[in-house]
């Protein structure tokens, strides 16, 4: 659903795949290419693009999210700066909050922040493990760079998705290897190609039967491993307090100026959270006592007895 869904991924694919050919094109002038960097130029002309994408995208606040990081990711190119992928990544969360305070509560907006957080944090390093277990040994290393990206995504949403569901789709790590590429380079493409060829019917109705297949084909890849419930991981919902420490520590490594990474933060957010789920686990199966819990479940009862020994 993620991948049809009209999200930041589509609108920097878009986005980024129109200032290339852009400035391709402003290389050919050759006045313009002269005078310096075309790149500033192209940068400039696309500044209304993002808006205007997500606007003709519903104008959700992920794809808002990811507009706002394009402008500043452009603005930077015309300044002449080099631009920053966490500070663009937290100017636009700071942007929208301030905008609509009422967004950070939007699960797509959620989603999209921790997702783009997790390949800013979790990318480069989950990539170079796996090439280096896989890549060296059985020349698999663009699969090992899908695979790390679909898992830094993954763990980083991970918490949100724990306190949607009961169980954590292991399962969708793989599944993405396999519709990325199917979603994102075939399927997305096609369906904007086919938005503007109403004025060639023939070419309308060609890319309409080619996107078509490429939808059946991501909706075969997301039946097959639909019946994958052994990859599914139960994980009870993340606590307030933990759910806190998540984000401050994702904050403070995003933050960390310089080239180099506060691992030791990370680690006292990372012993922080081990600490607050044992308390939490703790505090969900007392010892030693008698506890009745009667639940609100509306029109029934729903008594929860937990028992001296721990059990329930």
């Amino acid at each position: 659903l993620h991948l049809l869904a009209v999200s930041g991924a589509h609108l920097a694919l878009a986005v980024a795949s129109v200032e290339r050919g852009l400035r391709a094109l402003l290389l050919r002038v050759s006045a313009l290419a002269e005078r310096g960097d075309v790149g500033r130029w192209s940068a400039a002309l696309l500044l209304p693009a993002p808006w205007l994408y997500a606007e003709l995208a519903g104008a959700s606040a992920s794809a808002r999210r990811a507009a706002a990081m394009a402008t500043a990711l452009l603005l930077a190119r015309l300044l002449g700066r080099h631009g920053r992928a966490s500070r663009a990544l937290l100017l636009s969360m700071a942007a929208l909050t301030v905008a609509d305070p009422f967004a950070i509560f939007d699960v797509s907006f959620q989603l999209s922040c921790a997702a783009t957080a997790g390949l800013l944090v979790l990318g480069e390093p989950v990539a170079k493990a796996l090439q280096r277990v896989t890549g060296a040994a059985f020349g698999l290393g663009a699969v090992a760079r899908a695979g790390a990206t679909t898992l830094a995504a993954t763990v980083a949403c991970a918490p949100i998705l724990a306190g949607l569901g009961p169980a954590l789709p292991v399962a969708g790590v793989v599944a993405n290897v396999l519709a990325v590429p199917v979603g994102e380079l075939m399927a997305l493409p096609l369906c904007l190609a086919h938005a503007t060829l109403g004025w060639a019917p023939r070419a309308e109705r060609g890319c309409a039967v080619v996107a078509s297949g490429a939808l059946l084909l991501l909706q075969a890849i997301a039946r097959g491993f639909r019946h994958l419930a052994w990859l599914a991981v139960p994980l009870p919902p993340p606590t307030a307090g933990q759910r806190a420490v998540l984000v401050v520590a994702t904050a403070m490594f995003l933050l960390a100026p310089g080239r180099g990474r506060p691992w030791g933060r990370v680690a006292v957010g990372f012993l922080l959270f081990v600490g607050l789920e044992g308390h939490a686990r703790l505090a969900g199966a007392p010892r030693g006592l008698l506890r009745a819990t009667v639940l609100d479940v509306g029109q029934g009862d729903a008594i929860l007895i937990d028992l001296p020994d721990g059990t329930a």
